[in-house]
């Protein structure tokens, strides 16, 4: 399995090559483009993008729940534009079960 990173926009193809994964997108040219790319194959079902995805959504899950307890949370709001619609259910369950 490949090692955990903090920071999911740029890792994710990172990650997701190291499961296996091949770009096959021309136009993925740079590093929000690549993103993108990945997250329409974990959509689409490519299995090492969707193993990609829910890695970064699990080390996202660990530091919520770091902030949940650290804060008392009740409510965690994800946003921005590395959570995509297109992972949004694995992010969503990912985190969900790590918190919850």
């Amino acid at each position: 399995m490949p090692p955990l990173t903090e920071n999911g926009s740029p890792s994710l193809p990172v990650i997701a090559a190291e499961f296996g994964y091949v770009e096959t997108d021309p136009a993925a040219t740079d590093e929000a483009k690549r993103y993108r790319a990945v997250c329409k194959a974990a959509a689409d079902g490519d299995e090492a993008a969707v193993k990609a995805v829910t890695q970064v959504a699990r080390v996202i899950g660990q530091g919520a729940v770091g902030l949940v307890d650290l804060l008392d949370l009740d409510l965690v709001v994800l946003g921005g534009p590395a959570f995509g619609k297109e992972i949004s259910e694995i992010f969503l369950a990912e985190i969900g079960r790590a918190v919850n």
